[in-house]
This record gives structure tokens, C-alpha cells and sequence, in this order.
């Protein structure tokens, strides 16, 4: 039980607590969200920051805080050339995630990094999973092609929020939009 909180002397009283002496519980909520929000991004900055990004990747999903996601892909995005194909396959899912958000930024971000993926990747996701197999062992082809086929999986969901995106209206629409016709492209 949180004892103090109408002392005087205690600035933040009145935010804790109603002029009827009971607990602000919206106030409390905010503050919760917000404490939540703030030691999940230092527990991804503090991966960032050991230059791990897969490791920041993994950390996010386990996580699956929609505004981290969306702050950190947001930083990605500023330095797009260095997402690989491997880091590509676990971007995907937590786009395809984010795109179930209700807050636009989430969305924008979202839609964004998928655009920038696509264009980046999508001619080498669908090339890799139309062409014959090789002959004879290839471990680095088979690789690309298990990548490739779980980026192509994503891509899949993806496509299935994008006729409910368009219709929202907005620059969310516009760039959804634009993702459908380069996922038509490249397909």
C-alpha cells in the first residue's frame, strides 16, 4: 500500500490521488504505461548500444511494446543499408504486428519500413522462391531460400491488412497503397 501520498510536503500528491482522498487509478495507469515504456526502450538501447541488432530485434518481440517497435524501426530506417536479408526476416514479423496498432505513427513507421524492405528485398524473396533448385549441396542457397520463404510468409500477412489500410484514408492509405502496387512489382 502506498503510504504519503497526501503529505504536503510531497509536490506530486494531488496527481496520485483524487480531492476525495481516493487513488487517481488513470493517473497511476499513465504513470505504469509510461515507466513500462520507458525501461523496455533502455533494455533495447542497452542492446543497441552493444551493436547487436539482431539481438535488439529479439528483444522487441519478446517484448511486443508497439511504441518501442516503432521507435527503434524508426532508427533502422535512418540506416537502411544495414539490414540484411537475415535481419529482414525478423524485421518482417514485428511490421506485420505493428500494422495492428491503432496509433497512426505505428502505422506510418510500419508501412515505411515495409516499403523500404520490399524495394530493397522483394526481387530477391520472389527470384530466390521461383528459381529451380541447384544441384548438388549449397548450405548458403538453402539458407537464403529458408530466409526468403519465411520473409515471403510475412510478406503474405502483410498483404492481407493493406485492403483495410487504403480505406482509412490519409497519408496512412497513400503508403499503403504505394506497398500494394510495389509488392505487385515484385511478385
Amino acid at each position: 500500500m502506498l503510504t504519503g501520498l497526501m503529505d504536503n510536503h510531497w509536490k506530486a500528491c494531488t496527481d496520485w490521488v483524487n480531492p476525495n482522498g481516493k487513488p487517481n487509478l488513470q493517473f497511476s495507469i499513465s504513470y505504469i504505461v509510461l515507466f513500462l515504456y520507458t525501461t523496455n526502450k533502455l533494455v533495447v538501447f542497452g542492446r543497441w548500444e552493444r551493436n547487436d541488432v539482431t539481438e535488439v530485434i529479439n528483444t522487441m518481440a519478446k517484448m511486443a511494446d508497439h511504441a518501442v517497435i516503432a521507435d527503434i524501426v524508426s532508427i533502422i530506417m535512418e540506416k537502411i543499408d544495414m539490414v540484411t536479408l537475415d535481419l529482414c526476416t525478423s524485421l518482417l514479423p514485428l511490421l506485420s504486428d505493428l500494422l495492428q496498432s491503432e496509433m497512426d505513427r505505428h502505422l506510418s513507421i510500419s508501412v515505411e519500413m515495409l516499403l523500404n524492405l520490399v524495394r530493397v528485398f522483394g526481387s530477391v524473396i520472389y527470384s530466390t522462391l521461383s528459381a529451380k533448385p541447384s544441384v548438388g549441396v549449397d548450405i548458403e542457397a538453402e539458407n537464403r531460400l529458408e530466409r526468403c520463404n519465411l520473409c515471403f510468409i510475412e510478406l503474405e500477412k502483410v498483404k492481407r491488412f493493406l485492403p483495410s489500410l487504403m480505406r482509412r484514408g490519409g497519408s496512412i492509405a497513400k503508403s499503403a497503397h504505394e506497398l500494394n502496387l510495389v509488392l505487385q512489382d515484385v511478385s
